[in-house]
């Protein structure tokens, strides 16, 4: 990844899109134009921010950065606002998202390209 810049751009998108998400669980609890309005201005953010992070940064580490933000805050926010439990393999894959992550941030995905880098200058 190419920083911390970057990762962040890629959380805030999450947190746009997660956004979305809880207008749509509001359905039916707050009127119908606030929340289309709510979520097409989330995912409309959201897109934005999910371009520049895709601008800066290879597609797959965007991708898992965004995904993997995004469930975290997702299982932390539906035990805080919706009292939500959480089961043993629910905790076993937050925290195997959050060492992907780590791994991500800390550059610990540049020996795989590496890899590749010398197999293509193998094969070409």
């Amino acid at each position: 990844m190419t920083g911390l810049m970057t990762a962040a751009i890629a959380a805030l998108a999450a947190l746009f899109y997660l956004a979305a998400a809880l207008f749509l669980k509001g359905w039916g609890q707050i009127p119908v134009w606030v929340t289309l309005a709510g979520v097409v201005v989330t995912l409309i953010i959201a897109s934005a921010l999910e371009m520049e992070a895709l601008r800066r940064a290879r597609f797959a580490e965007v991708v898992l950065l965004i995904i993997c933000t995004e469930v975290t805050l997702a299982l932390i926010l539906s035990r805080f606002l919706f009292r939500d439990g959480f089961s043993a393999v629910e905790l076993c894959g937050l925290a195997l998202m959050l060492a992907g992550v780590a791994l991500l941030l800390t550059g610990g995905g540049h020996g795989h390209s590496e890899v590749v880098k010398a197999v293509e200058r193998r094969v070409g």
